[in-house]
């Protein structure tokens, strides 16, 4: 028999044994082949080291909570609910936890008190925000945490150039080149848009409508048949004439770029006194009304003018606008239909100075940064970008064999009503999305007449985002130049534009043109001219 004592010493040896095991090869899953798993052996040391397995996670892939100051006070959502950021959430491990700006100066007081949420999302104060004492820079960021995080060229250079240290402190969505702009399946850049009233144009007998004189000689019609509708409508307080401008030659952004690369503020381009005639002709032959310039607000300029049935035309915003325009005449217009006139002169092209829009900046009171710049590298994602503004694929959409979405039935149903569809899908947080991006989401679905007039709009338009990064900061002397200038075409344009007879036009005109030359717009073209081909020496945008 044996002894007491020997069996403790042979219990003793046995126990040591497998100690020996278990901290060598781990206390866990084996393979078929009976060999302990490297994941397991792994996790036994990391237990081990601090604790237990749990405790061993790092920082970086711990659900956390980021404050976010979100910089859009018009948003009709103020929290992180709702099936997209849930998914979200899901995806990253992160929740935000959202405070929305009251007004447009609050960010810029918060900058100066040097109290900073975490993350700020916000298309304002962009040179201020690019500091290394304010936020961090993404590119270092990205190299010490994120380094398969490659955000596309354009919007790196883009972002670039809103700093002083060649380090890029966010990535701006809305950013889209022309290249991609042409391989684009459908729609078109954002850009004005004539629309006009398909029964009023049938009952006229459908007359040649493919150029401007065309689209005169059809308001001549409208005035002499319906005296007491407004030939050309116009929406408040933007959009106004613009594509007459580009139709004729002319763009009305501040400032335009000649074919010998010299800058212009646009009451210096050689085409403005024409472009002002054409505008004072609609109004001496009583095509549009002071009333509705006068508009300053576009909800009220839509429902006393376009919904209300009173005007034959009307210049909006591309998109899916005849849809919803029809859809709000009819309550009040059975027979109205409306549809775009596409492009009526094709010798031009539409300028725009696209900078991207907003940005998501990562702040020094960040407590994770890590955190942040990887749940930025998710929503700049293709499969982040998509699930903030489309929803879950395969549940929300689908994409067509172009590569568009197809949306359920339950998000087009939902999206006819802004409130309930931000209740339920909250498609709010698009950080990153492209012009693109939107446009697929708008144009998807929409009747072939409205994809027709998209193709002219894209096909005469280009973008120019280096006449935008070169506009002045505001504080400098052109900056308060280009100020002037601006306050001074919100009043005498329209004295301009409204002129009764061709010796008050001229009037007008004439001191118009005096007062931009004393406040300084020559100064202001030649700084233009030299900072466009500094910018433009400096980086790409295709």
């Amino acid at each position: 028999m044996i002894s007491k004592k020997v069996m403790f010493k042979k219990m003793l040896v046995l126990l040591l044994a497998l100690t020996f095991v278990v901290s060598t090869f781990g206390c866990g899953s084996t393979t078929q082949n009976g060999e302990v798993s490297a994941s397991s052996t792994a996790d036994a040391a990391a237990a081990n080291s601090e604790g237990t397995a749990s405790t061993a996670v790092s920082d970086a892939a711990k659900p956390v909570t980021l404050d976010l100051f979100y910089d859009f006070s018009w948003v009709p959502m103020d929290n992180f609910t709702g099936i997209i950021p849930e998914e979200i959430t899901k995806k990253t491990g992160v929740t935000l936890n959202i405070t929305k700006a009251v007004d447009s100066k609050q960010l810029g007081l918060m900058i100066a008190s040097n109290d900073l949420p975490e993350l700020i999302f916000t298309p304002y104060e962009r040179n201020r925000l690019a500091n290394p004492d304010l936020c961090y820079a993404w590119n270092e960021l990205i190299d010490q945490y994120a380094p398969d995080f490659k955000p596309r060229e354009v919007s790196i250079n883009i972002a670039k150039s809103y700093s002083t240290d060649d380090n890029y402190y966010t990535i701006l969505n809305l950013t889209t080149t022309n290249k991609e702009w042409a391989e684009a399946a459908i729609g078109a850049p954002g850009q004005s848009a004539l629309y006009f009233r398909q029964d009023i144009y049938e009952a006229l007998g459908s007359p040649k409508f493919e150029t401007v004189d065309d689209y005169l000689n059809i308001l001549a019609m409208v005035k002499e048949k319906y005296p007491d509708m407004i030939p050309l409508g116009m929406d408040a307080p933007f959009w106004f004439f613009q594509p007459f401008a580009t139709w004729l030659g002319y763009q009305v952004n501040d400032f335009i770029k000649n074919d010998d690369g010299s800058v212009v503020f646009r009451t210096n381009h050689e085409k403005y006194p024409e472009y002002l005639k054409f505008v004072n002709n609609l109004y001496r032959k009583g095509y549009i009304t002071v009333e509705n310039y006068a508009i300053q607000n576009e909800a009220d300029s839509l429902s006393q003018i376009a919904y209300s049935g009173k005007a034959f035309s009307y210049v909006w915003y591309t998109g899916d606008k005849p849809v919803v325009m029809t859809n709000a005449t009819k309550e009040n217009v059975p027979a109205a239909e409306w549809r775009p006139a596409g492009a009526l002169n094709t010798e031009y092209k539409s300028v725009r100075t696209p900078t991207g829009w907003g940005g998501v900046y990562i702040t020094k009171s960040c407590k994770n940064p890590e955190k942040a710049i990887k749940f930025m590298q998710f929503m700049l994602s293709d499969e982040g970008r998509a699930l903030a503004i489309w929803g879950r694929e395969g549940i929300d959409y689908t994409l067509d064999d172009k590569g568009v979405p197809v949306f359920s039935e339950e998000w087009l149903e939902s999206r006819q009503d802004q409130v309930a569809h931000t209740k339920k899908f909250n498609p709010w947080f698009y950080f990153a999305k492209t012009e693109i991006d939107d446009v697929y989401a708008n144009y998807s679905g929409m009747p072939d007449y409205v994809l027709k007039a998209a193709d002219e709009l894209k096909k005469q338009t280009v973008n120019m985002p280096e006449l935008g990064l070169a506009v002045p900061n505001t504080e400098s002397d052109e900056g308060i130049i280009l100020t002037k200038l601006q306050e001074l075409l919100k009043t005498e344009e329209a004295k301009i534009f409204f002129s009764k007879n061709d010796d008050e036009f001229l009037k007008n005109y004439n001191a118009l043109m005096d007062a931009t030359k004393k406040i300084g717009v020559d100064k202001l073209d030649s700084y233009m001219t030299n900072k466009v081909k500094e910018i433009s020496a400096k980086y790409t945008f295709d």
